[in-house]
């Protein structure tokens, strides 16, 4: 099959990320078009036509359509296929009649393999926004924030904070994976892609996970347990020192141990196969 991504905004680059664990671990061909790329047209002998959060009413019959976003930022009113990923979303009533499906990481990707940075504990937090968009686009800045200039405060030079904003993804990546401790974000009740690519990267992740949305991810992975570090913004200095003190050794094997959970339970290959099956039935 040859299977064709529409993207009308960045979308944290999720599109990329579907096609390109198709393109590398199925015998399938997938591209991506539309927002940042100069080609705005489905290519010749397109089969599956795989919409991403909006319905531009391409004509084609075999389509599918994926929600990535809250119900207000997306197309609802469609009678193809309706695909949710399976973070707090698939918890939202609009999507009750979606297909919950995974956000792949491409673990054996040089860029997420672990480096197990061992020379200083470094902590490191990359919100995509540092103000609240909605109840949901909310990573918690304001809360997070104050928090880490405490511990900073707390600890000097023997405990790093990066900060990662305003950054290209390469960036963002390459400093992430120096990081012994990733806060994903604190305030909602759901997991994001950055803390899929963090626990993938072999680093303790702290994330505010909700039971709804706990039960969504060990569901889709069939894992018995989940690898975040589950506290709030209001338990995170507490947890943030006991995580210091337990040294880096310690930190280390925590992280080695997600990066187990991630080639168990999050493998790419297996996601990009999900998603074919998901097209073989259209």
């Amino acid at each position: 099959m040859i299977i064709a991504h529409f993207k009308e905004t960045p979308i944290a680059h999720a599109p990329e990320a579907i096609s390109d664990v198709i393109n590398k671990y199925t015998d399938h061909k997938s591209y991506v078009f539309g927002y940042g790329y100069p080609n705005k047209k489905l290519i010749p002998k397109t089969d599956i036509l795989h919409l991403h959060n909006k319905d531009r009413n391409y004509n084609f019959n075999k389509k599918v359509i994926q929600y990535h976003s809250e119900p207000f930022r997306v197309t609802l009113d469609v009678k193809t296929k309706k695909l949710v990923i399976a973070q707090y979303h698939a918890t939202l009533p609009e999507y009750n009649n979606c297909t919950v499906v995974r956000n792949p990481i491409d673990i054996y990707d040089v860029k997420f393999l672990p480096k197990y940075q061992n020379k200083k504990i470094r902590i490191g937090y990359s919100p995509s926004t540092v103000r609240p968009l909605s109840i949901w686009a909310d990573k918690g800045y304001t809360e997070t924030y104050p928090i880490l200039q405490k511990i900073k405060s707390k600890y000097g030079n023997s405990v790093e904070i990066d900060i990662i904003v305003n950054v290209s993804l390469d960036e963002c990546l390459k400093r992430k994976s120096l990081c012994n401790i990733f806060i994903d974000e604190v305030k909602t009740i759901s997991y994001h892609r950055s803390g899929l690519e963090s626990l993938s990267m072999g680093i303790p992740t702290i994330c505010s996970i909700g039971p709804s949305v706990e039960k969504l991810l060990l569901n889709s992975s069939g894992a018995p347990n989940s690898p975040f570090i589950n506290v709030n913004h209001n338990q995170l200095e507490k947890k943030l020192i006991e995580l210091i003190n337990l040294g880096v050794g310690n930190l280390l094997e925590i992280g080695y141990n997600n990066r187990l959970w991630m080639e168990k339970y999050w493998s790419p290959d297996t996601i990009a196969n999900e998603y074919i099956e998901i097209y073989k039935k259209i």
